[in-house]
This record gives structure tokens, C-alpha cells and sequence, in this order.
């Protein structure tokens, strides 16, 4: 199981009564993070003070530790500051042991990153904060992947991480991204899937190898270095072994 997750409701009282005061200095309001704070940390979860209001003016994030204590999580900029609760998380999703990401509306940006909603990586270790493109912003529970219960985040033997995202309402719906963190400062973000391709189900294996549907009734196998193959079957499902080694389409008896 991945180590940190992401809590509900039911810290509602926690919340309330066991947080800690970050910073309010205006100045840093076009600030965005570097370091957050969650060493050691069992869970994360957005809420406010007072309640768990996500998404709401003031929300932040906060941390759960061994003994239950809720303390509020403190960012910093590239300078050492605190950052302000101007900069307002939305959204954390848990991508490995070593690494998640964190989304925050950033109401003015900078000469570095411009305003809106940014999703950053941050390594679980330390609480270093990094950069890139195409991070997914919250774990894919269902929707246009019906079937496919879970969180639909892979890592394969080299701690390279593969999820599915939406390219927006004016693309081609989700495609599939592999997520280099061999190098933290300079990510390498590729899309794993072909160009053009509507993903709606897919599994990898440990070595890399990814299997998916790729439009109506388009399945089609990428191989880590000899690239892609078309499967002319009418595939039902796709699935993987307990250990990640293998992966399976299996067909309608017909089409055998």
C-alpha cells in the first residue's frame, strides 16, 4: 500500500481544534512553493481551521502524525518565506511512497510559473517541491474509465510513475503520461500513449510495457523501446498479475 494518503470527514473535530497559525505576510503573495512540510507526516488533507471546507477561500493543508496531532502544513518559497494562504491548495494525489502532488490556485503568479491552477510534485522524503507539465492533479477513481476501479497510478521497476490525464474538453479526452523522476530538478514528462487515442482502459506491467483501449474498438500495446502495436481482437478486459509482470487482454470466446 502507498504510505501517505489522503483523509475524509471524519477529522472534522481533529481540524477544529489541534492546527497551527501559518504566516500572513502580503508580500509573498505571488510567491509559489519549494518546501512543504510533510516529513513523517501518516496523511494529508485540505481543509480550513474550522472545518473542512475544501476548495473554499483560506483553505490549507494539513498533516496527520503518529499520535493523531493535526498540524497545519507550512510551505516556503525558493527564499526561505512563508507563503501565504493567498496561494490555495485544491487538490493532493498520491502518486508512489516516494512522491505526490500537490494543486494550488495561484491568484497572481510570478516571473516563474503564471497564475491559475498549478500542480507541482513533491517528494515525501524531504518536502521538496518541483516543477513540470502534465502532473496529474487527482487520482482517476472512475468516470470514462469504467471498470477500472482504483487509482489507476503505476510505477514500474525504476520508480518511473504512469497515470492517466484529461487533455481538456477541446482534445482527444485522457491520454496516458510516464513520469521520469530520476532527475527531480529537470522532470521528464512524456505522453505514453499514442498521439490521438481517447484512453479508456489500460494496464502496465512493472517493466514498462502498456496495454490500452484506445478508441471504439482500437487496442493497442506499447512496448518501452519498439513502440507501438495494433491488437486486431475484440478485447473485453485488461488486467495484470499479482506481481506486475505480466499483462492480459482477454477476448470474447468468438474471437479466439
Amino acid at each position: 500500500m502507498k504510505k501517505l494518503g489522503i483523509i475524509g470527514l471524519s477529522l472534522f473535530v481533529l481540524v477544529s481544534g489541534a492546527c497551527k497559525k501559518g504566516g500572513n505576510d502580503s508580500s509573498q503573495n505571488s510567491s509559489i512553493p519549494k518546501y512543504m512540510d510533510i516529513v513523517d507526516a501518516q496523511s494529508l488533507f485540505i481543509g480550513t481551521p474550522t472545518g473542512l471546507k475544501k476548495g473554499s477561500a483560506g483553505t490549507q493543508i494539513f498533516k496527520v502524525m503518529n499520535d493523531s496531532v493535526v498540524i497545519e502544513v507550512t510551505s516556503k518559497d525558493e527564499r526561505g518565506n512563508d507563503i501565504t494562504n493567498a496561494i490555495r491548495p485544491v487538490n493532493i494525489c498520491n502518486l508512489s511512497n516516494n512522491y505526490l502532488t500537490v494543486t494550488f490556485d495561484i491568484p497572481f503568479g510570478n516571473n516563474t510559473v503564471s497564475g491559475g491552477i498549478r500542480t507541482f510534485l513533491v517528494r515525501k522524503s524531504d518536502g521538496a517541491v518541483f516543477q513540470g507539465e502534465n502532473l496529474i492533479e487527482t487520482a482517476v477513481k472512475d468516470g470514462n474509465f469504467a471498470g477500472r476501479q482504483g487509482d489507476l497510478i503505476y510505477e514500474d521497476e525504476s520508480g518511473n510513475i504512469y497515470y492517466p490525464k484529461f487533455n481538456g474538453f477541446q482534445s482527444n479526452g485522457y491520454s496516458i503520461f510516464k513520469l521520469n523522476v530520476s532527475n527531480p530538478n529537470a522532470l521528464t514528462i512524456q505522453k505514453y500513449s499514442a498521439s490521438g487515442d481517447d484512453v479508456s482502459y489500460f494496464t502496465i506491467n512493472r517493466y514498462g510495457d502498456l496495454l490500452y483501449r484506445g478508441g471504439m474498438n482500437q487496442i493497442r500495446y506499447r512496448h518501452p523501446s519498439k513502440g507501438f502495436f495494433n491488437i486486431e481482437k475484440n478485447v473485453m478486459y485488461l488486467l495484470y498479475d499479482a506481481n506486475h509482470n505480466n499483462i492480459y487482454g482477454i477476448t470474447s470466446v468468438q474471437d479466439v
